[in-house]
């Protein structure tokens, strides 16, 4: 198992904005005693670790961004003290002047959130695009959103409809690219052809019908009462991660002691697959997590066809189902075996 990481984005964004709050304060307290702009700087440090928190609920973030915001504030008063200014005359007197100092401070302050924001564009991207990164003719597919339904506690989460998705070819040059390497070759059984209409967070949440981002899936989690699990069951769900970011979702579909354990899930823009819960191209860092509700779709969503992710009612026999699909293919049989 594999904790949730702290996001680095809301750690940024929240020590810059302190760090823009401070250096106003203390422009405007520059004549006033070093006591009351401190107590200024310490107030706009707590409110910073508060706001981390509330956003995320997560009180590592809250601390992180506070140290950050300590830390920058520190050096920045001490570039202003009076040793280090005759121990280095040229450089301390100019930063001495409050106005130098402080508007530094802003302009670091403003960067810092601007970075935060492009950062976490990028990364919504990076999600979004998944397989189709793996071959560099096909880049992120253009998104619209269709609708918005919401969670179970009734956070809303966007659907999105794919507004240019990649032609056939281009989704068979994706998967002849995935086909490549025969260590993933070998451990796959293909269970539905590849749809442009979905991600694998659309095929768990939405029953293959839209695609969701990457950046909700952490809600729809804990909002719809997932839970981490050391050992799962059939229709449970396997989270991919790399580091702070969840990268794939797939349904868990054979456990049986001794043997390996099988997940089904969809490849970003191609097709769905069966594997070993460790031979996904999403790597190996994976958590468990089981809902006491019923299904995965998001409220307001009903089955539209069988390729809802449903919980199957007798593993066994769904993959003896998937095996008599290519009932000649004797590396197929093998694996099921």
């Amino acid at each position: 198992m594999t904790s949730d990481p702290m996001p680095n984005v809301v750690v940024l964004f929240c020590a810059g904005f302190g760090l823009l709050m401070a250096a106003a304060a203390n422009l405007g307290l520059r004549r006033r005693s070093i006591g009351l702009r401190l107590g200024a700087s310490l107030f706009v440090i707590a409110a910073t670790a508060g706001g981390a928190r509330l956003v995320n609920g997560d009180a590592a973030a809250a601390g992180a961004a506070s140290a950050i915001l300590a830390a920058i504030l520190g050096l920045t008063y001490v570039l202003g003290s009076g040793w280090l200014a005759k121990a280095v005359v040229v450089v301390t007197g100019w930063f001495r002047r409050p106005a130098v100092r402080w508007s530094l401070a802003a302009a670091l302050g403003i960067a810092t959130i601007a970075g935060s924001l492009l950062f976490d564009d990028y990364l919504l991207r990076k999600d979004e695009m998944e397989v189709a990164a793996l071959d560099s003719g096909i880049g992120a597919p253009q998104t619209e959103v269709a609708l918005t339904v919401a969670t179970d506690r009734g956070r809303a989460i966007e659907l999105r409809t794919v507004v240019d998705a990649p032609s056939e070819g281009e989704m068979q040059s994706v998967e002849a690219n995935i086909m490549k390497d025969p260590t993933v070759r070998n451990q796959i059984i293909l269970t539905q052809p590849a749809m442009g209409n979905s991600n694998c967070f659309g095929w768990v949440f939405t029953g293959g019908r839209y695609w969701v981002a990457g950046d909700q899936v952490k809600h729809i989690l804990t909002e719809n009462g997932y839970q981490p699990v050391e050992h799962p069951q059939a229709g449970d769900l396997a989270i991919y991660r790399s580091g702070a970011r969840i990268l794939h979702a797939a349904v868990v579909r054979y456990v049986a002691e001794g043997q390996p354990i099988l997940v089904e899930g969809k490849w970003g823009c191609v097709g769905v697959y069966l594997h070993e819960v460790k031979h996904s191209i999403y790597g190996t860092v994976f958590d468990y997590y089981r809902s006491p509700r019923s299904g995965h779709l998001l409220a307001g969503l009903e089955p539209a066809s069988p390729q809802i992710p449903a919980s199957p009612a007798s593993p066994t026999t769904s993959l003896m189902a998937l095996a008599a699909n290519d009932p000649d293919d004797d590396e197929d049989d093998e694996f099921i075996e």
